[in-house]
C-alpha cells in the first residue's frame, strides 16, 4: 500500500508546485507586459543637479559577529 501511496502523493505534490510555478509566471509576465509610464508632463518641473558625498572610514562588517567578512574597508561614494 505505501509502495503506491508514496508515488501518488508525489504526483500530487508535483501539481501544487507546478500550479504555484504557472500562477507566479502569470504575474510575473503581467509586469512584463505592462505598458511603460509617460513621463512627459507639462507641468514637470527639471530637479536641480544634486551633489552629495557618502564617505565610510574602517567599516567592518558580517552578518554573524565573530565572523567579520568585511574588516577595516574605506569607501567614498
Amino acid at each position: 500500500m505505501f509502495m503506491v501511496y508514496g508515488p501518488l502523493d508525489w504526483f500530487g505534490e508535483v501539481n501544487s508546485w507546478m500550479t504555484r510555478a504557472f500562477a507566479g509566471a502569470e504575474r510575473v509576465f503581467e509586469v512584463i507586459d505592462t505598458a511603460p509610464e509617460s513621463y512627459d508632463d507639462d507641468e514637470a518641473v527639471r530637479l536641480p543637479v544634486l551633489e552629495g558625498r557618502v564617505t565610510f572610514r574602517d567599516v567592518t562588517f558580517g552578518y554573524d559577529k565573530s565572523k567579520p567578512v568585511l574588516k577595516g574597508i574605506d569607501l567614498d561614494i
